[in-house]
């Protein structure tokens, strides 16, 4: 069995999957804020940073945003689904799966799809 859309679906409603997303998604927004000005779109960055540090629910949204992003992820996927050999189908089988992601493989699916979820200029 191959990993599929509804695997995806399932493990991106995961609150298990939503809370190590929560954690991720913080400790990329406070290390981009120290990064260098030099960074490619730091500016358009720490905006986006502070859209979604606005308020609970900016944070909230931005939350299920990049749980979607991050469960599309091949390394987040396979480890939720052992390879595709075990199908995500509701919430228990999710949190399940959630369970077997790595905290790594999460911070490297935020971290490198950080700058989809804004505008960059002559992009």
């Amino acid at each position: 069995m191959a990993v599929s859309y509804r695997d995806k679906y399932w493990l991106s409603q995961s609150s298990a999957f939503q809370h190590k997303v929560q954690a991720s998604l913080m400790a990329a927004c406070i290390a981009i804020q120290a990064e260098a000005d030099t960074v490619a779109f730091h500016g358009e960055r720490e905006r986006y940073i502070a859209g979604i540090l606005s308020s609970s629910a900016a944070f909230s949204d931005a939350v299920a945003r990049h749980s979607i992003g991050a469960a599309t992820d091949t390394n987040v996927i396979n480890d939720a689904t052992v390879n595709g050999t075990v199908a995500l189908t509701d919430t228990a089988t999710a949190d399940t799966g959630a369970a077997l992601v790595t905290d790594a493989h999460i911070d490297t699916a935020i971290s490198g799809q950080f700058n989809d979820f804004f505008r960059t200029p002559g992009v």
